[in-house]
């Protein structure tokens, strides 16, 4: 197995535990185990998307930063998508590719794009042709953007 697809694979299931994870199932205000983190505080930049939830949950990371972002902040604004009700979860996500597209999944990506979260789902079909989806995250149905 090459290493590309090594890495996808043990970044699929990484999600697919912390999705069942007790601190991601927890309601907003109840405990659910350590975490901290966060952007508030010192250098944070708390809310600034709008809603009352403080969360910097808007897309634009303009809250500080700080060592080792990437990755790990694009996993957090999706668990936060699938915990608020704005993106299905991957499982779900996998499934209804899996029906309805004939192919293999080489990538998914959570994106926001006016306003709205869609999901960018690669998928290499018969005679190795690559064919990007764009879905939006709620329904599911083609999205245009």
């Amino acid at each position: 197995m090459d290493t590309a697809r090594r890495r996808f694979l043990i970044s699929l299931i990484a999600l697919g535990m912390a999705m069942a994870s007790p601190s991601v199932l927890a309601k907003d205000g109840e405990g659910g185990g350590g975490g901290g983190g966060g952007n508030s505080g010192p250098g944070g930049g708390g809310d600034d998307d709008g809603d009352d939830d403080n969360d910097d949950d808007d897309g634009d990371d303009d809250g500080g930063g700080g060592k080792g972002g990437g990755k790990s902040d694009e996993q957090e604004r999706a668990r936060k998508a699938v915990r608020k009700g704005r993106a299905v979860p991957l499982q779900k996500l996998l499934s209804f590719v899996r029906e309805n597209y004939n192919g293999r999944v080489l990538k998914v990506n959570l994106m926001r794009a006016k306003g709205n979260y869609m999901y960018r789902v690669k998928i290499l079909g018969k005679n190795n042709h690559v064919q990007t989806l764009v879905l939006d995250a709620r329904s599911l149905k083609k999205a245009v953007y």
